[in-house]
């Protein structure tokens, strides 16, 4: 896990599951049987998993509290498919395959991007808190909105899938 500072990178790991089919049928049939299982419970072509943690420290200033040193950690991990024979498949599968993995890819993407959007949020709205709360109070306000910015930003994830199909009206759909 990394510090997230301006500009810098999540911690992103790809993993792969093999896919097999001679043609188009079979890769889909491959694809459908082996794909991992969403949060929704469905099984899909690819997936993200991400989770965005928050350690911070405070101390009095005045009549309340102040957010000292604050550090925001983005993991995440992408599932993606591996056909283990595309180097003996006809070169117009070939060429659908690499279209699709790209554009798969692309709709991942952008379930990984909605972690860092989140903990830049968290970030944000963490030293955005007034100095006017107790410190006992303090911890727990910040806990508050940490999680009602992964709550709004699971709920983007949703909606993302919604609208895009699961990444079909972003070409992809073998």
């Amino acid at each position: 896990m990394i510090a997230l500072d301006a500009g810098a990178a999540q911690d992103l790991t790809i993993t792969y599951y093999d896919v097999q089919g001679e043609n188009l049928q079979e890769l889909r049939a491959s694809l459908n049987a082996r794909g991992p299982v969403g949060k929704d419970g469905v099984r899909h072509h690819g997936h993200v998993d991400w989770h965005v943690g928050w350690n911070y420290d405070y101390a009095p200033r005045g009549v309340g509290c102040r957010i000292g040193k604050l550090r925001v950690d983005v993991k995440a991990t992408m599932v993606l498919p591996r056909w283990t024979g595309v180097d003996t498949a006809p070169a117009s599968l070939q060429q659908e395959w690499a279209r699709y993995s790209q554009a798969l890819r692309v709709h991942e993407d952008g379930h990984a991007a909605h972690a860092d959007q989140a903990a830049e949020e968290i970030q944000r709205r963490f030293t955005a808190v007034g100095g006017g709360m107790r410190c006992a109070q303090f911890g727990e306000e910040l806990n508050r909105i940490g999680q009602a910015v992964l709550d709004e930003y699971a709920a983007r994830d949703k909606q993302y899938d919604d609208t895009t199909e699961h990444g079909a009206t972003q070409g992809a759909r073998l």
